[in-house]
Formats: structure tokens, sequence, C-alpha cells
């Protein structure tokens, strides 16, 4: 079942630490992505068409009322979740690709969690840095933003940040979890919130 536990958004990086379970579960979905495998294919490749498998429609984005962090297991057997499974399972499928490949060099990555838009009409949202010949692109999974067709037509951070005034509180990987504000002021924030949702006034 899915734990209905509040997030501690301090020990974030500790839902892409994979189990066994979870482990098997990415790599059977791996396979059905890639049949011919992982051969010839660039870092880029591998990445943009995991990026293109998770939006292809295979999944439906349900907003969590408060968060309920799904393990990759339950995710990829329910293929439903809110914007943090979208991002996890990017990570966590990439993360499992590269482990396979000892001869390629897995892409830096990070999961941010913060606050998009501005005035009454800011919400809280997941989204993926991946790090691609020196290039930070935000791989935004369940946003307004059209799934990309080329990796060129994937925003940088940079170029996120100012079009959707995404303000970062929280940065994880798998080993991790670096908050940029005080735990204290992140009492009332989710990546599933509403628009009636604020954070604490310390921020």
């Amino acid at each position: 079942p899915v734990s209905t536990d509040p997030v501690n958004y301090e020990a974030s990086h500790e839902a892409l630490q994979l189990s066994d379970e979870d482990r098997s579960y990415v790599q059977a979905w791996l396979s059905d992505a890639f049949p011919a495998g992982f051969d010839g294919l660039s870092h880029e490749q591998i990445v943009f068409q995991i990026y293109q498998k998770i939006m292809s429609g295979e999944f439906t984005y349900v907003a969590d009322i408060g968060d309920q962090w799904e393990s990759m297991t339950q995710f990829l057997t329910s293929k439903t979740g809110d914007c943090e499974e979208f991002s996890h399972l990017l990570y966590s499928a990439i993360d499992v690709a590269f482990a396979s490949l000892p001869e390629l060099e897995k892409p830096s990555m990070t999961v941010l969690a913060g606050l998009v838009g501005s005035g009454a009409q800011v919400f809280g949202h997941s989204l993926v840095e991946i790090t691609l010949n020196d290039v930070h692109y935000a791989f935004d999974l369940t946003g307004s933003i059209a799934p990309a067709s080329l990796l060129e037509d994937v925003a940088t951070l940079d170029e996120y940040t100012r079009e959707y005034s995404f303000e970062e509180l929280i940065r994880y990987d798998n080993i991790q979890t670096t908050l940029n504000v005080e735990s204290s002021a992140l009492r009332n924030f989710s990546t599933s919130s509403s628009i009636d949702d604020t954070l604490d006034d310390t921020l």
C-alpha cells in the first residue's frame, strides 16, 4: 500500500534508493523501452529515449491530496502518479540503465522540487536537472510544456527558471538531499500543492 505518512523532505533522497523489487521493475520497463538494448546508443540518445517513453502516454498524471510518494514498483504497476513519481522514474531509469553500461559515464542528475508561477498562481512542482555535454537541461514531465521531440527542444534550467518563475527549494539525488530553505519553511510545502497552499512566511 501507498504510505500516507507526511513526506520527510529532508530525506527526499531515500525515495531514489531502489529496493531489489524496484530495480527489477525498472529493468523490465527498460527492456520494453529498449528492445534492442543500448548497443551503439550515445548518452544523449539513452536519456532522451527514456524521456520519450515516459511521455508516450503510458502513464497518467493524478494529483495527490497531499504528498504520498510511491515506490517505483507501485508507480510502474499503477501507471498513475504525481509529478514526483514521473521525476523519480526518469532519474531511476537512467540510473539503472547506466549501471549496466560501465563503459559509459552516467550523466549528472538531480531531482529538483520547488515552486512555479507567481502571485496567486503558485504551485509546488518537481522536475529533473540532467547535464549533457555541459548543458543543464530541465526535464519537466508533468507541466504544461508539450513533450519535446528533440533534445534541443528541452529547456535549459536557466530558461525554465525564467519562463516559469521556478524557485528551487530542494535538490536531491539517491545519496543526499540539499535544502535551500530552513526545514521549518517546508511545513506547508507540497509538490502536489494547489494555488491555495502557501509556504511559511519565513521564506
